[in-house]
């Protein structure tokens, strides 16, 4: 029979394995670190104070070690290039980004399929332009790529003699601009990639020639206004409005 007193330590020495040993290494932890696919790569659009922005590049490997690229939009500078390891908190959630001095880089919070950048002391940012510093996963899937529109609000679109051209969107990956043509005319605008799976659409122009039936254009310029959502699945784009509901389809001809 095992005396109260002997099971009290031995209940007291493995909490303090627990708390010291085991919670820090994060040996048991359900933090980021043991429960997400953290390792690939991570893009966006990094506020910056004296450009348009940083098109921002960063790659987790398995083995701990990263690769940051900077571009700094609408300046005469070229890309910037950084490497080294990172380490975990202890609560496994967050990853600290060291040069191959020890000198602390960057900080990030670690979430599905995203990375949301921290202040030096590793606190949550605090502004107006917060949502933005956010690298996620997969945006690289739909930018710089020709997506053939092939059917809309559920109708295959058609192409004829009359069309100057076929009914397209690119989305450019450095500058949120999107551009194409609606089958008659050059159309274009910018569009923001909000988390790995919405996007909207803004300040869309188009030029004003005549063909003989704009319909089929004025319906794909109407659907981009009304996209929240999208579904990447291959060479398949899939545009989707608030209610999910599928409005615009595309296929990347494999051409970017």
């Amino acid at each position: 029979m095992i005396r109260p007193d002997y099971a009290t330590f031995v209940l007291r020495m493995l909490n303090l394995i627990w708390y010291f040993v085991l919670m820090p290494s994060g040996v048991y932890s359900q933090g980021a670190k043991n429960s997400l696919d953290w390792t690939g790569i991570y893009r966006g659009m990094i506020p910056c104070a004296d450009c348009e922005g940083i098109e921002t590049t960063v790659i987790l490997n398995p083995d701990k070690t990263f690769l940051i690229k900077s571009i700094y939009v609408g300046r005469s500078v070229s890309p910037r290039i950084d490497k080294g390891k990172f380490t975990w908190s202890p609560d496994g959630n967050e990853i600290i980004l060291k040069d191959s001095t020890g000198h602390v880089y960057s900080k990030f919070t670690v979430k599905k399929n995203a990375l949301i950048q921290l202040s030096q002391n590793g606190r949550p940012i605090v502004s107006p332009l917060a949502s933005n510093y956010m690298l996620t996963k997969g945006y690289y899937a739909i930018q710089e790529k020709y997506w053939k529109l092939i059917r809309l609000y559920g109708k295959a679109v058609f192409t004829d003699s009359t069309f100057h051209k076929e009914p397209h969107l690119m989305l450019s990956g450095g500058e949120s601009r999107f551009s194409g043509n609606g089958g008659c005319n050059n159309i274009g605008g910018q569009y923001k990639l909000i988390n790995p799976d919405s996007i909207a659409f803004s300040k869309a122009i188009s030029t004003m020639m005549a063909c003989p039936d704009l319909q089929q254009e004025s319906s794909f310029l109407g659907a981009l206004n009304k996209t929240r959502t999208y579904k990447v699945n291959g060479d398949k784009l899939v545009f989707m409005d608030r209610e999910k509901n599928v409005i615009a389809e595309f296929k990347s001809m494999n051409t970017h």
